[in-house]
């Protein structure tokens, strides 16, 4: 599955991937790609337009009712850099990780900011390295957030770049092998 359509007949361009996973837990996950990689690929910066069309696509999905009752969608992020060293949040947005020093706002101050009140955003970072496995520690640390927001009731995505092998590895070593893997 790629970009999910929120609106019968038109093309989105954004997220580049959108998939719901099965938990059988009480929250709602789907893991997703990051801003701006399918209205700009992986190499281009991202403006507030893509980053407002990725926030559109994710209300759609778990359904406005449901995100307006839940008050706070759960992004566990897990941009860090590229093998090459680019950052991955600096690198594409005019916004920051909690561990890069710049003057720029942090990613989930632009989100909630672009997202103006359609849905708002906690984002729970955890710093790897796209093309990279998870280190060991930080797989367990994600494993251990996703099934206390879950087990809570949350709404939560779980994404990385293209949302094709980080997010996967989360979800398949908590052997959620719901329809978007396989």
């Amino acid at each position: 599955m790629r970009a999910f359509d929120p609106r019968p007949g038109c093309k989105v361009t954004e997220p580049y991937l959108l998939a719901p996973v099965a938990t059988g837990l009480p929250g709602r996950l789907f893991r997703v790609s990051r801003p701006g990689r399918g209205a700009h690929g992986s190499q281009e910066r991202v403006g507030d337009e893509a980053i407002g069309a990725w926030v559109d696509s994710i209300v759609a999905a778990f359904g406005v009712p449901e995100v307006r009752a839940a008050g706070t969608i759960h992004y566990v992020c897990l941009l860090g850099r590229k093998r090459k060293g680019r950052a991955e949040v600096s690198g594409f947005y005019e916004a920051r990780a909690p561990w890069e020093t710049s003057s720029k706002p942090l990613f989930e101050d632009l989100l909630n900011q672009v997202a103006d009140g359609r849905a708002r955003f906690r984002v729970h970072h955890f710093p790897t390295v796209d093309g990279e496995p998870l280190p060991p520690r930080v797989a367990g640390e994600v494993h251990e957030v996703l099934l206390r927001l879950l087990g809570e009731g949350a709404l939560v995505v779980v994404g990385c770049s293209a949302a094709e092998r980080r997010s996967v590895e989360v979800i398949e070593k908590a052997r959620w092998l719901g329809p978007s893997v396989g």
